[in-house]
């Protein structure tokens, strides 16, 4: 017989996993297979599974990102890397190019090369 869960169900099982599929098994009292099959069936509660994904996203990001205000340069330099492609102008402009981080409420010009 096949399993079926209500709504209410998943949406509990899902809150506060981040998305793991194995981790909502587990509250489901299920193993990760039947779950994934489960989801793939039914799309409405994939995209509740996704939104938790996008939600522990957020809280990671959130986490970095108040890392770097505090002056980790470790992680900016980490972040600039991760993201360097979001500043690369989209054309040769010309002239210098410059971009301004405020770390502990002070800025910091890094420079770009030509």
């Amino acid at each position: 017989m096949a399993k079926k869960w209500t709504k209410t169900q998943m949406e509990m099982a899902i809150k506060g996993t981040g998305g793991v599929v194995g981790k909502i098994a587990k509250k489901l009292k299920t193993d990760y297979r039947t779950l994934k099959s489960y989801l793939e069936k039914h799309p409405e509660y994939k995209a509740i599974v996704i939104t938790e994904q996008d939600r522990i996203v957020d809280v990671a990001e959130d986490n970095i990102i108040k890392t770097i205000e505090k002056g980790n340069v470790g992680n900016s330099k980490w972040f600039l890397q991760l993201v360097a492609d979001r500043y690369k102008p989209s054309a040769n402009i010309g002239g210098d190019m410059t971009i301004t981080l405020k770390i502990n409420g002070v800025d910091k010009d890094i420079f770009g090369e030509d």
